[in-house]
């Protein structure tokens, strides 16, 4: 297929002109860090740039890690003045379109969308720089538009991505995506021949090849002690392998396996939440330093932490308990009642005052305003950090040496509890891989290897999914007897940029967030109404392309 320079009406060619400026404007915001919201166009359409992969819509389908334009309806603006004056049946109707807002995003229509990418393919038209008003047209991101699955097809979203010969933009790739389901009756998927069949037919081609890629969700077939983890943490498997041989075939063990790991610290069932807690009353601490107010956790005893330090010489519960604590330790350090074991590279003040107690030049200490606080938090940053050693270094899994970004006492205290938040997310990742999966040794230090050098460049993100490259025989225990959450197969034909591409794909969940998808009717035998039949519902997707070549 060729697109050829042509007449245009002077409406389509304005129409051209003003998308081209706009999506202009859009990538200079972007690029000044400026865009912090959708910008609008033609008042009912509203545009936005996604770069990560993880944090795009497309996710269900499309894992590739590049800036795309994502093109949607703009939700109804209510002005609340025109409200108060407007009669009923209008106040009702602008009462329906302030709860639009909070629909979540909205779908164009399916002509609207071929509209728009109809646009998009004009303004990279090198034949059309004239009437864009450049000297050569500019690549900009891939555009995907969502649509309202109104035509017969059940489109859902139009893509298109340009591709460029050198720096010049040769030819235009269309994505469509369309979806149906659920399907409950799995017999009633096509074959993989007639998927091969169709692809020859719409592309011409004689020769295809076939990829099949597979997503477990190994927390979902994973219990320990009866409990699972909760949604927020999740292990995610992904496999990939060559030549297809049948609908939902089990991933070969010669697969290309690889974990996609996000853990969420704070969980009640995690190995390690008790450290989590003490992080967190840390946090808290170096907070007060800043504002010089602490909120305390609440007293379970009524016995006071004077008391228990008297006995103990530890525990608090409020500001004062702090000073009085202090300087009860450092009263007794003063006269020698306690000469506590301080361990090598401790440098908080207390640890000083301590060694000077050794030999009797302890100078008189007043714990007043927020001293006490900062020395409080020097303690539990020393105590924390020698926990994270004992167990990476303990079991094997780093060097100190490695270590030393996140131990680090040098830098100032917010960036020491900054640097140990990193830490125990580190801690959290590869703990949860060893209980939930028992990752072998091997594994768990390349986890952490790799956990490590991210933290090193990048600031604290706990959403973050992390990947494990990882054989399929060390897991294949947790998904041989599992369904997939998603099972796809690629219909491949040509090669480099004239590659062309048929997915076929099933999904547990709706691979869009846009369209509602209506609910099967379920069979009256209850005996088939439990979660193994509800997991087998499967949305069909088919994601099919095809080029257009500039002459």
């Amino acid at each position: 297929m060729c697109i050829s320079p042509f007449i245009m009406d002077s409406v389509a060619l304005q129409s051209v002109r003003g998308f081209h400026t706009f999506l202009l404007q859009l990538c200079d915001q972007e690029n000044k860090g400026m865009l912090k919201e959708p910008m609008l166009y033609e008042d009912d359409i509203q545009v936005h740039i996604v770069s990560e992969a993880n944090r795009s819509p497309l996710q269900a389908f499309w894992k590739e890690n590049m800036p795309i334009f994502i093109a949607e309806r703009a939700p109804l603006k209510v002005d609340e003045n025109h409200m108060e004056d407007s009669c009923n049946s209008e106040t009702s109707d602008l009462t329906s379109g302030k709860l639009e807002e909070n629909m979540g995003p909205l779908p164009l229509s399916v002509m609207k969308a071929r509209q728009l990418v109809s646009w998009y393919t004009l303004a990279h038209n090198p034949h059309m720089s004239q009437v864009v008003n450049c000297s050569a047209p500019t690549a900009f991101p891939l555009l995907w538009v969502r649509c309202d699955a109104s035509d017969p097809e059940g489109t859902v979203w139009l893509g298109a991505e340009p591709v460029k010969t050198g720096k010049e933009v040769t030819s235009i790739v269309f994505h469509i995506v369309t979806c149906t389901g659920p399907i409950v009756d799995k017999s009633s998927f096509t074959s993989i021949e007639g998927l091969k069949t169709a692809h020859k037919n719409r592309h011409s081609c004689s020769a295809v090849m076939t990829k099949g890629y597979a997503e477990y969700d190994l927390f979902g077939a994973t219990v320990l002690e009866n409990t699972i983890m909760e949604s927020q943490s999740n292990i995610m498997v992904d496999f990939t392998w060559n030549n297809v041989e049948k609908i939902f075939e089990i991933p070969p063990l010669a697969s290309i396996a690889t974990l996609n790991i996000k853990v969420e610290p704070g969980n009640m069932r995690s190995p390690v939440i008790q450290i989590h807690k003490e992080l967190e009353f840390l946090l808290v601490l170096a907070q007060g330093l800043k504002t010089g107010e602490t909120e305390w956790p609440e007293v379970l005893e009524e016995k006071s932490a004077v008391t228990d330090v008297q006995e103990l010489i530890e525990a608090v519960s409020s500001y004062q308990d702090v000073v009085d604590c202090l300087m009860l330790v450092i009263q007794h350090l003063k006269c020698k009642d306690i000469q506590p074991w301080i361990h090598r590279g401790s440098n908080s003040s207390l640890s000083k005052l301590i060694q000077q107690s050794y030999h009797g030049s302890m100078p008189t200490v007043s714990v007043n305003g927020l001293t006490a606080i900062r020395m409080l938090l020097e303690i539990g940053l020393d105590k924390l950090r020698r926990d994270y050693i004992n167990y990476f270094i303990g079991q094997e899994l780093t060097t100190l040496n490695y270590l030393d970004y996140f131990v680090n006492y040098t830098v100032n205290l917010e960036e020491q509890v900054l640097r140990l938040q990193k830490l125990h997310h580190v801690l959290e990742l590869v703990v949860s891989c060893s209980a939930f999966l028992n990752l072998s040794h091997e594994n768990l230090f390349t986890l952490t290897q790799s956990c490590s050098r991210y933290y090193k460049d990048n600031p604290l993100d706990e959403r973050h999914v992390f990947q494990l490259p990882i054989r399929p025989t060390t897991i294949n225990a947790f998904y041989e007897n599992e369904n997939p959450i998603m099972w796809r197969m690629e219909i491949i034909s040509c090669h480099g940029q004239r590659e062309l591409k048929t997915m076929w794909q099933l999904n547990t969940r709706p691979p869009v967030d846009h369209v509602t998808f209506s609910t099967p009717d379920l069979p009256v035998d209850d005996t088939t109404l439990n979660s193994d039949y509800e997991e087998a519902f499967y949305y069909n997707t088919v994601i099919s392309c095809s080029q257009a070549h500039f002459v």
